[in-house]
């Protein structure tokens, strides 16, 4: 078992920079899309993950987006440039040619499995890349926590709305916003403006009839998993959870796995959750 640090490249030339957990004879490899700021520093949970899922001949990706930390600085693989990216410089739609750098990588290598997925943002962006790729090699899906994006937005205040709007009418689209976006995110206008306007990755919902189109064109089965203390569903994690799966076109198939008294990101609870993914992995789904 072996913890390494991995590139891939995306097609624009901005090389993201991931983690793998992997033993040489593994015939199956879990993609996880991480999160905003969602590293593996940050979030203990993939460690543990990955030592288990590697220890039962499963490779794990810890596959960190242009997003996983606040403020990246590296080198364009096409222009040679200098680039900065990161969590500061939101921008939803390249969030399919994130997932798809790391589907690159992996097809180089001859899995039998391929399992994609990701935790917080980094599902809804799963979500996005198998609705947008019905043809992908992609056998299952496994959902860690996707995040409700009208859960975040109600963090934005009024206030900082006509902020944002104002600072965008007059072209400041640079410019450092003066507050922290849901109290915690720094970045720039662009950045809280798209978090107000995108609704690329608004594919995960609370209300049974809210727009669920992402989600019901996924052809593949797989698992979901949730914390029953989630702070990123308006209150109701398990219901929440359900009824993402319940406009699935696999619902009958899939595997909803909740972790009591769990927060978003399972403080306290990773081995737990490590111990889920493999059993559905190992038992349910026979890889």
């Amino acid at each position: 078992m072996m913890q390494q640090n991995i590139k891939v490249t995306m097609k624009n030339g901005t090389q993201l920079a991931g983690v793998k957990f992997t033993n040489n004879d593994a015939k199956t490899v879990f993609i996880a899309m991480t999160g905003v700021g969602g590293n593996i520093r940050s979030n203990h949970f993939y460690t543990y993950i990955g030592n288990l899922l590697s220890k039962n001949n499963i490779d794990f990706i810890v596959a960190h987006g242009l997003d996983a930390f606040n403020r990246t600085k590296a080198i364009n693989q096409i222009t040679k440039q200098v680039e900065y990216y990161g969590a500061e410089y939101e921008d939803f739609s390249h969030s399919d040619v994130e997932v798809q750098a790391y589907i690159d990588y992996v097809e180089k290598s001859s899995y039998e499995h391929v399992i994609l997925g990701g935790q917080s943002l980094g599902a809804n962006k799963a979500i996005h890349y198998l609705a947008t790729h019905p043809d992908s090699r992609i056998d299952k899906f496994f959902l860690l926590s996707p995040i409700n994006v009208d859960s975040l937005r109600d963090r934005i205040s009024n206030k900082e709305c006509l902020y944002l709007k104002k600072q965008i009418a007059l072209g400041k689209f640079d410019d450092a916003m003066p507050f922290k976006l849901f109290r915690w995110q720094r970045g720039i206008n662009q950045t809280g403006w798209d978090w107000l306007t995108d609704d690329t990755l608004n594919n995960t919902h609370i209300k049974p009839r809210a727009d669920f189109k992402q989600v019901h064109a996924i052809k593949q089965s797989g698992a979901l998993l949730i914390g029953t203390h989630d702070g990123y569903s308006r209150g109701n994690p398990v219901q929440y959870l359900k009824n993402i799966n319940n406009h699935m076109l696999t619902k009958d198939q899939n595997d909803l796995l909740f972790i009591a008294d769990a927060s978003h990101v399972y403080r306290g609870k990773e081995q737990e959750v490590a111990e889920k993914v493999l059993k559905t992995i190992k038992e349910n789904w026979k890889y």
